[in-house]
């Protein structure tokens, strides 16, 4: 949990404002968009192969 956090902290400056609570819940949305995107991107690949 400490590396998630350090994370947030580490990119809230950059890409998700510098409210904490709001770069916590962006990066969330973010890993959200990126795990259902990889799911989608795996179940694509077992259905070619």
């Amino acid at each position: 949990m400490s590396g998630f956090e350090s994370l947030s902290h580490w990119m809230s400056p950059f890409y998700l404002g510098r409210d904490e609570n709001t770069a916590k819940d962006s990066l969330s949305n973010i890993m959200l968009h990126h795990s259902q995107w990889f799911i989608t991107q795996s179940r694509r690949y077992i259905r070619t192969n």
